[in-house]
């Protein structure tokens, strides 16, 4: 037994946290930080606050936009497929300037008989290959042309018509 006291007196004494040094430390960080804080206060910039405006609307770009307008919406024979009779189911819209959409819808609903005989003339003297076309580019360019001729130019001498979306394009047989 003797030897084991003799161990364990001959171990290092176990050595405590220096808390003093601790709260020292601490002490100076907590000055620290208030010391650069009130030094940000004092000399910083005085920003003014900045409060947000609503958007403003360029008139002039406003008037430029593209907008739809609903030429006509119907049904259309072809019957050039040899015996076989379609019947297209289409929705046909005009690209205008929100400027000129006032003007166009008049001219549309004032002549709406005239219209639908035109797109109707067009989808009976349409080829085949023309309908069945993914893009339908030449049925486009021909209702583009008779819109230009109906709705005329505008007063800067630009077609009021822009282009023309052909949407809801459904196809069916007739003889059914």
């Amino acid at each position: 037994m003797a030897e084991e006291e003799n161990q364990t007196d001959d171990a290092p004494a176990k050595r405590r946290l220096p808390i003093k040094m601790i709260i020292v430390i601490a002490i100076v960080m907590v000055v620290e930080g208030a010391v650069i804080l009130g030094g940000v206060v004092l000399f910083g910039e005085d920003k003014p606050a900045v409060a947000a405006e609503g958007l403003k609307v360029d008139e002039k770009a406003a008037e430029l936009e593209l907008v739809e307008v609903l030429l006509i919406g119907d049904k259309f024979q072809n019957t050039r497929q040899g015996a076989q009779a379609y019947l297209y189911d289409a929705t046909i819209y005009v690209l205008v300037r929100s400027k000129d959409q006032a003007e166009i819808e008049q001219e549309i609903e004032k002549n709406n008989s005239r219209i639908s005989e035109e797109i109707t003339e067009i989808f009976s003297r349409a080829e085949p290959a023309q309908l069945n076309e993914p893009d339908r580019l030449t049925l486009k360019r021909q209702i583009l042309e008779r819109c230009e001729k109906r709705f005329g130019d505008d007063a800067e001498g630009e077609p009021m018509v822009k282009d023309v979306v052909i949407a809801n394009w459904k196809r069916f047989s007739s003889d059914l």
